[in-house]
């Protein structure tokens, strides 16, 4: 396992319980990671420097920095071939697509803050909230759909694996929804607001 630690990453071992590294990341402090299907690489996004790290899991080298374009890319999501990363930029109101092999760019706009991102298991949207929630069709990085939700802001948000279902962060509740019909499937009430969420691996 990884832990962003301001300007560090933590490597855990965990059948041991152990810290098996930390790297040093210098300048940069990360705020989110992913890690590559074979373990060897990681992402991290670093939201000062509008930069995403790639770095070898082994030893912590930064391998590459993608430059975001943008404010506030807190959060990184990558397509499931690897070849695009994903950022949602808070302050920038907008999602920054990055090209893997060339470094290039694309800047999607919007007219409110985005704040949380995931991607299908087929790799061919993208996910976004912040306001009503959008879809982006990675084919040609547009947003292809927008979906009402019952409160003007929207927090983090999770698909299930097998990509049926979406599921919300709201004020006090967790907003579910059918990823294929858009539909509103139900609302649950929560004692407090809802901030990081993940779903289990049987959905």
């Amino acid at each position: 396992a990884y832990v962003a630690a301001g300007k560090s990453i933590t490597a855990v071992d965990l059948k041991q319980r152990k810290v098996k590294a930390t790297f040093d990341l210098g300048t940069y402090s990360a705020h989110d990671i992913r890690v590559s299907r074979d373990g060897r690489r990681i992402w991290a996004a670093c939201a000062a420097a509008q930069t995403i790290l790639e770095l070898d899991s082994d030893t912590g080298k930064i391998l590459k920095t993608y430059s975001t374009d943008q404010q506030g890319s807190w959060f990184v999501e990558i397509t499931p071939d690897e070849r695009k990363l994903y950022t949602p930029n808070l302050e920038g109101k907008s999602v920054s697509v990055i090209d893997r092999a060339t470094g290039k760019v694309k800047v999607i706009k919007f007219e409110h803050a985005v704040y949380g991102i995931d991607i299908t298991p087929d790799g061919k949207q993208v996910w976004v909230s912040g306001g009503d929630l959008a879809v982006i069709d990675t084919s040609k990085d547009e947003v292809v759909t927008r979906i009402k939700t019952s409160e003007p802001e929207t927090g983090r948000i999770r698909l299930t694996s097998d990509g049926k279902k979406l599921v919300v962060a709201l004020t006090k509740k967790l907003a579910i929804f059918d990823a294929r019909t858009h539909r509103l499937i139900s609302e649950v009430e929560l004692s407090a607001t809802p901030k990081v969420l993940t779903v289990s691996a049987d959905n």
